[in-house]
């Protein structure tokens, strides 16, 4: 179950939470996005859960690593 906590940010986490990354963007008029992360979180594989719903969705991103 996702959480969503808005004080003053609004942050979304939990299982499964990256599923509404696409929601989320769309929510706030985004187009594109930037993932800041670092060259081990990339190559492990673990970035594409974020950049394939992201894809999908029709938003474009950046990734700075």
């Amino acid at each position: 179950m996702a959480v969503v906590w808005n004080y003053p940010t609004r942050m979304v986490y939990g299982e499964g939470a990256v599923n509404d990354v696409v929601n989320e963007c769309k929510r706030l008029k985004a187009t594109r996005a930037l993932i800041v992360t670092d060259a081990g979180v990339v190559k492990a594989g673990l970035v594409e859960r974020v950049t394939g719903p992201l894809s999908q969705g029709g938003i474009g991103f950046e990734i700075y690593a």
